[in-house]
């Protein structure tokens, strides 16, 4: 397949521009093509800049991850607890963060002319002043991120430019949803996990049998709640797929759009977007919140034991007594994993009472005893019958991502679209340039 020749004037985009630039020959002053323009060489570059996604995205990360800590820590402070309220302010602020940070990253200088590197893909048999000629597929990577190419439709740039300014909006919109969102998940797993820690210490301090058997219990009433969860997610996508919002709602339409701007096939690997590992650590840490406590299959035995002695002594002989009394507070289960007992001592008391028939001595002990119980199986079925309950497995938060997805991945079609449709000018623009190469 021959190759073209590139004029002066031909159209510059970057992969993560979100603006164009006109070719500017200046590193030769005598080739021309037919048309009269000069020749572009592999010394000339860029001048000014494409404007950088790249640079907007990693500022809205890092302003809205700086905006949420501070925002944390200051309602933390002081209200001293993470209510509904707290985790929403956090939320907001995190995502006005990504969303300025975005903002002022799009204003910023990228200093393209001095990031970009050298072109690649020249011709190596022709040089014009000492400079290979550059080619229609001649491309340049930029220390940024992005790669410069070569264009010859300004329709097709600008389409392509507009596509990746979208592409960045998304971007930055996705930062700001798993901020606003991340509060609430976080929050859950960091329940789910403390309440599985508790519980679990809790059943260590009966024996490691009682241990054994709670992490048992907590893994079957969480597998069941895994499966259930599953399913409930395949019943979504499956609505989602016959409803045709699927392609919008998993990240589809981003991954066709990264691997149009990269020249690369669609395939099962470029569909799913370069940010889809930001929901992927979403879901699974929003998964984490099925960690079961089951704090409430531990029951303490308290008991207090009351040991009376005593006698009488008179003229007429004596009489001794005694007596003793047991108090227990202790939940009768069938399968029970008993732990230590524990027995507390407490000082006896002794009365002396001196009458005129004699001396009455009264002796009184007390004993307090504390036991910890693990009931195997407390609760289970209340807890299974939780599980299975489907609205249970439907996240707000996860509803709340697929509809600002969906709705930024649609709005992101229609720039993939516009560009797709400027392709046929790209292709007579290049037709139009009579020089070429083999």
């Amino acid at each position: 397949m021959s190759n073209l020749y590139v004029p002066n004037g031909a159209w510059l985009v970057c992969t993560s521009g979100m603006s164009t630039q006109q070719l500017s020959v200046t590193s030769q002053t005598s080739v021309k093509m037919t048309g009269g323009q000069l020749m572009a060489t592999v010394e000339d570059k860029v001048k000014t800049d494409f404007g950088c996604k790249n640079m907007a995205t990693r500022l809205a990360a890092f302003a809205g991850i700086l905006a949420a800590i501070v925002a944390a820590a200051v309602l933390i402070a002081a209200t001293g607890g993470l209510g509904l309220g707290v985790l929403l302010a956090i939320g907001v602020a995190g995502a006005a963060g990504a969303i300025g940070g975005g903002a002022l990253g799009r204003m910023l200088p990228c200093l393209c002319a001095m990031s970009m590197g050298k072109w690649t893909e020249y011709q190596p048999l022709v040089k014009i002043g000492g400079h290979y000629a550059l080619l229609d597929k001649s491309i340049a990577s930029c220390s940024g991120g992005g790669m410069v190419k070569i264009m010859y439709s300004k329709e097709a740039a600008e389409a392509f430019a507009a596509l990746v300014s979208r592409k960045s909006d998304m971007e930055i919109a996705n930062i700001a949803g798993v901020l606003f969102v991340a509060p609430f998940v976080i929050k859950g797993a960091v329940t789910g996990i403390a309440g599985f820690a508790s519980g679990f210490s809790a059943a260590l301090s009966v024996n490691g049998l009682a241990a054994a058997a709670f992490t048992g219990e907590a893994l079957v009433v969480g597998g069941v709640g895994f499966g259930v969860g599953e399913v409930m997610a395949f019943v979504k996508d499956e609505i989602y797929d016959t409803f045709g919002v699927d392609d919008y709602v998993g990240g589809r339409i981003e991954g066709q759009t990264d691997a149009t701007l990269n020249n690369q096939p669609i395939t099962k690997e470029t569909e799913r977007g370069n940010q889809q590992g930001l929901y992927t650590a979403v879901e699974f840490t929003e998964g984490m919140e099925n960690a079961q406590n089951r704090k409430g299959s531990i029951t303490n035995l308290k008991g207090i034991t009351y040991e009376r002695k005593g006698y009488l002594s008179s003229d007429k002989g004596y009489i001794q007594e005694h007596a003793m009394d047991e108090v227990l507070d202790k939940n009768d289960y069938k399968f029970r994993i008993e732990g230590k007992r524990n027995v507390i001592k407490n000082l006896s008391e002794t009365d002396k009472l001196t009458q005129s028939n004699g001396a009455y001595y009264m002796n009184e002990e007390y004993n307090q005893i504390t036991q910890k119980d693990y009931n195997v199986g407390k609760g289970m079925i209340k807890e299974l019958k939780g599980q299975f309950n489907p609205l249970k497995h439907i996240s707000l938060t996860e509803l709340f991502t697929d509809l600002y997805r969906g709705i930024g991945n649609k709005l992101l079609e229609g720039k993939l679209n516009d560009y797709q449709k400027t392709l046929g000018a790209e292709a007579k623009a290049r037709a139009d340039v009579a020089v070429t190469t083999r």
